[in-house]
């Protein structure tokens, strides 16, 4: 048995039998229809326009021979040749010339003709604004219509009511434009009693309903919670009512019952659950950056009680800041070196924001899933949440992304670090000119000839190849080196621009994908290699300390075999401090990340320093004694020596030993971090 509730979608014609609750407004249409040439339906968006058109009046215009019904959807159709064409299929013959002679000239031939009133229908005709190549040439013609008060055809212009200013050009050009505009208004509860009751009559005796289930649905609807928490009385969006009814019916009808009871309604947590459930299938739609620009923004938009705040997308933009957005997101947006507005060092990159939020709102206000909605207040132009019902489902949602992130992000990782991964692409460094080979392919399909020249295709393609390039990089048990680390940056350069900025919408998803994974992948890089536990910490400065100090004692066994030495008092003690500062020094060094290598093996690379664009070639043992006895026997026979220094003079010798000694070991750090890279 069909489904009689059609859910958040328009009524279509051929739903006629199972519209209800609309009958005064039909009834309305019809007498004015006759009346003028140019009628605008308006309304809020969500109270069912569309619906009303389609299932309501074009159904009683196609029983009367006295009409012919065009109906025209979205900018992106001619209004003229299309009326042509359906003016043809009717059965007339004469619009073979209708893009030269205009759309008033067309319809007025065809009455002539014909005999017959055109019933021309511009649904969504807010979309028109932005989007027809040349409105005023359509408005001249609608205003020949209308200022001759034409016989030849009615015109209905239907748009939602924030955009009502949008037609200030024709009414510049039709005085009184509105004086004969149709308000389409909330539906009653008793109306809303009938939108239920008359769909289950239609579809027969066998679909029933439990009694008091009408009412219980219309109570939670209604209800709102301000933000002073006093539940009201609020209005009914139409397209929720038939989503609870179109779920009660499948749960209830459609799974082989014969009734809508208060036990399934319950069962699916009444209208709030059911809202639920909707509200995740139109989120999981989102791209990654508009759904982490969600994340950040419901918190201004949302009270803690559920209540919605109505804003402007300035307000909005006003109010982020780095901190509210997650770190993928943050590293898109943010710009360092302002001093406003500056959350440590960064701040928000507005410019850079303000078209994925406002692409974000607007697909989250469309007729298709209205969860939020567009108002006009003054000189603000707002947007906030179709219902308060909806606060608490998003705070939920804000609250469930990060588990989700968090383990999409897991899932991606063992994904490429996997031991299939590993496996796959064997574990030595010979390996890496591969990884490089599929990075430098992946660039040229992102960097195209042009943005646009990039398809989803191509970006599909590079997030294979990076990832097979991440997964030898893991696979090789080494860090990226400097050439790969180049492309890796070069890589996401591109990639940012591509989603960022191409003008299809699955690209700029697509490519969002892959920055999300490839951030990924980075965090795991960073914590592999660069991020060091802190058991790795100490066992890094135990190691610099065992260095420092098997450094000193052999150089000073060199020194004492090489003759006297001055006394100096309190010596182990210098050279205590020596040996902390140096594994302090050593530890800084081997455990923050440095723009050359990431090195998991820090402990080991300690005892013996080694530079990997120089050092590379030298057997162990050479590099073992050129590591820690080689520095600290330079540092010693300075120390000494200045202590010789300061003795010759009749100084005290233990300045001399200490002064050299902090001379000495500036100037061996200093040389240390740049053969070190560091």
């Amino acid at each position: 048995m069909k489904n009689p509730f059609v859910g958040l979608r328009p009524f279509e014609t051929q739903d006629e039998d199972v519209f209800f609750g609309r009958d005064q407004d039909v009834a309305i249409l019809q007498n004015l229809i006759l009346a003028v040439p140019i009628l605008v339906v308006y309304a809020p968006s969500g109270t069912g326009k569309s619906s009303l058109l389609n299932a309501g009046l074009l159904p009683v215009v196609k029983k009367d021979p006295q009409y012919v019904p065009i109906v025209i959807n979205g900018p992106e159709q001619d209004v003229t040749r299309l009326a042509a064409r359906k003016l043809s299929a009717s059965g007339w013959t004469g619009g073979a010339h209708a893009s030269r002679e205009g759309l008033a000239a067309l319809l007025e031939r065809h009455h002539e003709g014909t005999g017959r009133r055109a019933l021309l229908v511009l649904d969504q005709f807010e979309e028109r604004f932005n989007n027809e190549p040349d409105l005023d040439a359509l408005y001249a013609q609608l205003a020949r219509l209308g200022n001759t008060r034409s016989s030849a055809a009615t015109v209905v212009l239907s748009l939602r009511e924030d955009y009502l200013a949008g037609l200030a050009g024709l009414m510049d050009r039709v005085s009184g434009l509105l004086d004969a505009s149709y308000r389409v208004s909330d539906l009653s509860r008793d109306d809303l009693a009938e939108a239920v009751t008359g769909p289950l009559a239609a579809v027969g005796e066998s679909a029933g309903i439990e009694d008091g289930l009408v009412d219980e649905v219309l109570d939670d609807l209604e209800r709102e919670t301000r933000s002073d928490g006093i539940a009201r009385s609020g209005r009914i969006e139409a397209g929720y009512f038939q989503v609870v009814w179109s779920r009660l019916w499948e749960r209830g009808i459609g799974d082989g019952g014969r009734q809508m009871t208060r036990a399934t309604y319950a069962a699916e947590n009444k209208a709030a659950g059911i809202l639920e459930s909707f509200v995740s299938s139109i989120l999981s739609e989102l791209l990654p950056l508009e759904a982490e620009i969600l994340w950040a923004t419901l918190r201004y938009m949302i009270l803690p009680t559920g209540a919605k705040v109505p804003l402007t997308v300035d307000d909005i933009l006003g109010q982020l800041r780095v901190v509210d957005f997650a770190p993928w997101a943050a590293g898109v947006f943010r710009v360092y070196g302002r001093d406003d507005y500056t959350v440590d060092g960064m701040v928000v990159d507005r410019a850079a924001v303000r078209p994925h939020l406002k692409s974000m709102l607007d697909y989250l206000k469309r007729t298709e899933s209205p969860l939020f909605r567009r108002a006009v207040r003054g000189e603000r132009t707002e947007y906030e949440l179709v219902h308060d019902l909806l606060g608490p489902i998003l705070l939920d949602w804000q609250r469930q992304h990060v588990l989700a992130r968090d383990a999409a992000m897991a899932r991606m990782r063992d994904e490429v670090i996997g031991e299939r991964g590993r496996s796959a692409f064997g574990s030595g460094h010979a390996a890496i000119p591969v990884a490089r080979k599929n990075l430098r392919h992946s660039i040229a399909l992102l960097d195209g000839t042009g943005d646009s020249a990039v398809s989803a295709n191509d970006v599909n393609a590079a997030r294979i190849l990076t990832r097979s390039a991440s997964a030898i990089i893991a696979a090789s048990g080494r860090p990226p080196d400097e050439e790969t680390q180049d492309l890796l940056i070069r890589h996401q350069a591109v990639l940012t621009r591509v989603m960022l900025a191409h003008p299809d919408r699955d690209v700029r998803g697509a490519a969002q994908r892959n920055s999300y994974e490839a951030f990924a992948l980075e965090r795991f890089f960073r914590a592999q290699y660069f991020d060091p536990r802190p058991a790795t910490k100490v066992l890094v400065w135990f190691a610099g300390a065992l260095a420092a100090a098997a450094g000193l004692i052999v150089a000073r066994l060199v020194l004492d075999f090489v003759g006297d030495l001055p006394a100096v008092q309190y010596a182990p003690l210098t050279l205590g401090i020596v040996v902390a500062l140096a594994a302090a020094l050593q530890t800084a060094a081997y455990t923050e990340r440095s723009s050359r290598e990431y090195d998991r093996q820090a402990a080991k690379h300690i005892l013996w320093p080694r530079n990997p664009r120089r050092s590379q070639g030298f057997p162990l043992g050479v590099r073992m004694f050129l590591g820690w006895p080689a520095v600290y026997l330079v540092l010693t026979l300075a120390a000494y020596a200045g202590a010789s220094l300061f003795a010759l003079f009749d100084l005290a010798p233990t300045a001399g030993f200490n002064l050299a000694m902090l001379v000495a070991g500036f100037v061996l750090g200093a040389l240390y971090a740049v053969e070190s890279d560091l």
